[in-house]
Order: structure tokens, then C-alpha cells, then sequence
């Protein structure tokens, strides 16, 4: 039972850490016919999987990053203040302008709520409208509708432009989300 076993330890190993980046090690002398060598290719196969995996986020990780570099490079130079929230209105993404808007700059910053800077109702109204809009399938002028709305201290008004951004599927996220909740 002894070559069962290393071969029950080498097999636990390689679902752990799929793939363990080495041959399995296996008894030379054994009784179970096959198995071995189906396990040798079963092995060989996960651990290339896990290799062409990992090259493959390599790759993706650079594209995301030279991507990113490339945003915020444009939003630097942008004079329009931008921001970018998610479903929970929660910013991912703003730029320098943007800090200029307010009279607490500090408040904003990458996860702090939107509704600490601005009013919720315009923007929840917009926000309505742009996903109806979507939804109904009706061709529109752009992608972006204009609103107006005040700071959270109602010391200023902001005028400004909302769109929404799709997900692969041409899906917008609010739409996505309620997908995955039906």
C-alpha cells in the first residue's frame, strides 16, 4: 500500500497548489498498473495549465498597468474635474481637478462615498435616466447626459456630464447586477 499512498500524498499536493511546479514523485516499484503513468499525464497536464495560467495574468496584469499609466497620464491634463464611481457610489477613479471642486479635498479618495461631496438626488436621477435610457434600446445623441448638482455642503453648484460604462456584455452594471440577483 505503500506506492498508494505517495501516490495519494503526490495527488493531494498537486490539487493544493495546483499545479506543484515539478514532476510528481512517484514509486518506481508498484502494483497498480496503469494509474501511474495516467496520474504522470493528469499531472503534467495541471502543472502546464498552471503555467500557461499564470503567464497569461503576467501578461494581462502588464496590459492592465500600461493602461492605467495611460489614464491618468490623460487625466492629468484634463482641466474638467472627473470623477468615477462604482454601483455603491463608491469613487475608483478621479483626478486633480476634481480636488479642486471642493472645499474639503481630503474627502475625496480612492473607496469614500460620492455622497460626501456631491447631492444624492441629481445624480440618482441622472443615473436613472442614463439606465432606462440603455435599456430601452432607443438610439440617443451620446452617451452621457448633463446634470446639475450641489456640493454636499450646498456652498456650490457643479454642472457636469454622466455616462455609463458597460461591461463586456453591453450590459450596465446596475443592469448586470440585478441579472445576478434574478
Amino acid at each position: 500500500l505503500a506506492p498508494a499512498r505517495t501516490l495519494a500524498r503526490e495527488a493531494a499536493l498537486l490539487a493544493q497548489t495546483k499545479g506543484i511546479g515539478r514532476a510528481p514523485i512517484l514509486p518506481e516499484r508498484h502494483l497498480l498498473g496503469d494509474l501511474l503513468p495516467s496520474f504522470r499525464k493528469l499531472a503534467e497536464t495541471v502543472i502546464g495549465g498552471q503555467a500557461q495560467f499564470n503567464l497569461a495574468l503576467e501578461a494581462a496584469t502588464r496590459q492592465s498597468e500600461q493602461q492605467k499609466r495611460w489614464l491618468e497620464v490623460i487625466l492629468v491634463d484634463l482641466a474638467e474635474g472627473v470623477l468615477v464611481c462604482n454601483l455603491n457610489h463608491q469613487l475608483l477613479l478621479y483626478n486633480q481637478a476634481a480636488t479642486r471642486l471642493f472645499a474639503r479635498p481630503e474627502a475625496i479618495g480612492l473607496g469614500r462615498p460620492l455622497f460626501a461631496l456631491v447631492s444624492k438626488a441629481a445624480i440618482l436621477h441622472t443615473l436613472d435616466l442614463l439606465d432606462y435610457r440603455h435599456r430601452s434600446g432607443v438610439p440617443q445623441d451620446g452617451d452621457t447626459l448633463p446634470f446639475v448638482c450641489a456640493t454636499a455642503d450646498a456652498k456650490r453648484m457643479l454642472e457636469g456630464r454622466m455616462g455609463l460604462i458597460l461591461d463586456p456584455a453591453g450590459k450596465t452594471g446596475k443592469a448586470a447586477k440585478k441579472a445576478l440577483e434574478g
